[in-house]
């Protein structure tokens, strides 16, 4: 499974648990797609990695992991299309 495929699946899973993107909200949901916003993102999962589960855990962390190899640019051709 490619990048992309794995990254559309993993979306479409944290949608799934969350309709509003969960912890990674005001990256796919907002269109912040820096790294600093994706950061963000993964530090606010890691701060309140208790209070959710080990597999929505690997899951956003997985998902930001593949976020980080592909531009602004193409973060948002892969997410928005």
């Amino acid at each position: 499974m490619s990048d992309i495929e794995k990254l559309k699946k993993n979306i479409q899973k944290i949608y799934e648990i969350d309709s509003a993107g969960g912890y990674l909200h005001i990256v796919l949901d907002d269109g912040n797609l820096d790294n600093r916003s994706i950061n963000f993102c993964k530090q606010f999962a890691e701060e309140y990695k208790a209070d959710i589960s080990k597999k929505y855990y690997k899951l956003i962390i997985d998902t930001i992991k593949i976020l980080k190899k592909f531009s602004i640019e193409e973060r948002k051709e892969i997410i928005f299309n």
